[in-house]
């Protein structure tokens, strides 16, 4: 099963807040973050994690699961561009 580990190798940038919004207290999550339930893809769309996340505000108490949905989302985000790729290639060789 992909890890964060595996998401820092598509994204650095991205592992590095998402550490930081784990990992800070409760003050400096306040005083320094105020993002919704949506994350960018790396084609640049922005997408919501959970319906009507662009509406709702990650708060400290539910920022563990932002962490993981985005976490999810953005290694899930090449499936289909992996998929087509596989498909391409047993055509080819069968």
């Amino acid at each position: 099963m992909p890890t964060r580990r595996d998401l820092r190798a598509i994204d650095a940038s991205c592992t590095n807040i998402l550490t930081f919004i784990e990992e800070c207290d409760e003050q400096t999550f306040e005083a320094s973050i105020v993002q919704p339930f949506t994350t960018t893809l790396s084609c640049g769309t922005e997408v919501e994690l959970k319906e009507g996340g662009a509406d709702l505000l990650v708060t400290f108490d539910t920022r563990l699961e932002y962490v993981d949905l985005v976490t999810a989302c953005r290694l899930q985000e090449q499936r289909q561009q992996i998929n087509a790729l596989r498909r391409g290639i047993a055509k080819v060789s069968s």
